[in-house]
This record gives C-alpha cells, sequence and structure tokens, in this order.
C-alpha cells in the first residue's frame, strides 16, 4: 500500500512539475503578442525571420525539447502516467514536425543537449 501512495505522489509531482513548464511556455507567448508572431512565423517559414529573431527562435525550440525530454524521462522512470505522457507526446509529435521546428530540429541533429535515446524518439516522430 505504501509503495503504490508513493508512486501516485511520485506521478502527481511530475505531472505538476510538467504542466507547469507547458504553461510557463504558453504564458510566453500569451504576454508578447510580438514573441507569439515569431513563433508562428518561425513554425511556417524560419527563413521570413531576422537573424536575431531566428536566434530567439532556436532558443525556444531548444526550450520546449527540454520540456519534452523531461515528459519523455519521467515517462520512461514510471514518474508520469501514460495518459499523461500520450497527450504530451502526441502534441509534441505533431509540433515538431512543423517546418521550422522540423528545421531547428535537425540543425540539432549532432546531439547536442539530447541524450540519444531521445534523439531517436523525436525522429521517430518525424
Amino acid at each position: 500500500m505504501k509503495k503504490r501512495q508513493n508512486t501516485i505522489a511520485t506521478r502527481a509531482q511530475g505531472h505538476q512539475a510538467l504542466a507547469a513548464m507547458y504553461v510557463s511556455g504558453i504564458d510566453l507567448q500569451i504576454s508578447d503578442q510580438t514573441f507569439a508572431s515569431l513563433v508562428a512565423r518561425g513554425k511556417t517559414d524560419i527563413s521570413s525571420l531576422s537573424e536575431a529573431e531566428r536566434n530567439r527562435f532556436r532558443l525556444y525550440v531548444a526550450r520546449e525539447l527540454n520540456v519534452w525530454e523531461l515528459a519523455f524521462y519521467n515517462y520512461r522512470d514510471g514518474a508520469l502516467s501514460f495518459e499523461i505522457w500520450a497527450s504530451a507526446n502526441s502534441w509534441e509529435c505533431e509540433w515538431v514536425t512543423s517546418p521550422g521546428v522540423e528545421e531547428v530540429w535537425k540543425s540539432f541533429e549532432s546531439g547536442a543537449g539530447w541524450e540519444k535515446s531521445f534523439r531517436a524518439h523525436v525522429n521517430s516522430c518525424l
């Protein structure tokens, strides 16, 4: 009984942390219309961004990939339920196929910052 309670508590904490990270990414766009426009343009046509905007977009994509990676490891390690993982992963797999996001991901393909199994997972979505 104690182990089950610990598992439930661990999963709840993992879900709360993940939700907070996703919400903070959404808040970035809600609170800054210029940034929201930059993200929308970057997703569809990264070449339309200035060099400074491309750098911001790349950092934003890296941030979102880090959140996805955390969800990946939390699920793999049992700290995130299948339902939460499936929902987050479905959204992320669709997001990474956006032309600009995919281009940024491929520019990171050397693996800097992401472990091999996560890189393989992201690539399986493409």
